[in-house]
């Protein structure tokens, strides 16, 4: 696998705004997310990083904001999807080996993120992320 690339994150009500490094990412790539599995470490706005609480590998454990330390569960896998012709990502917990969804898969504004078995199939829209870059190397990721 290619070395992890950190990438700053934001997060507010159901979406994760990513914004900031890439590191050692190619200029071509600069401006879009990965077309190709990547390894990240995502980063917020004050320096947080997203982590498994407690290192969980159970389904339906919460994400969370922890101050960043290199640990395993703060490693995350982008995996680009295209279904229909629309560009989507799951997000996988390198750790764990499982995606980023939404719990119960609330629809409503502020549901809680959790990691759940990777469906994998393109059927399951809480566990399929959308991108879009906002200015320079800033993207925004939302459910």
């Amino acid at each position: 696998m290619g070395p992890t690339r950190k990438i700053r994150l934001l997060a507010a009500a159901g979406a994760l705004a990513l914004a900031g490094t890439l590191g050692s990412i190619a200029p071509a790539m600069a401006a879009t997310m990965p077309t190709a599995t990547a390894s990240v470490t995502l980063i917020n706005h004050d320096g947080k990083c997203l982590d498994m609480t407690g290192g969980s590998t159970a389904n339906n454990a919460a994400a969370q904001q922890w101050s960043c330390n290199g640990n395993p569960q703060q490693n995350w896998n982008i995996v680009p999807k295209v279904i229909d012709g629309i560009q989507y990502q799951l997000i996988v917990n390198s750790h764990s080996g499982k995606c980023l969804t939404i719990l119960d898969n609330d629809p409503d504004i502020g549901g809680r993120v959790v990691q759940s078995t990777c469906n994998n199939s393109g059927s399951d829209p809480f566990e399929l992320w959308y991108t879009f870059l906002s200015s320079g190397r800033s993207y925004i990721i939302y459910n």
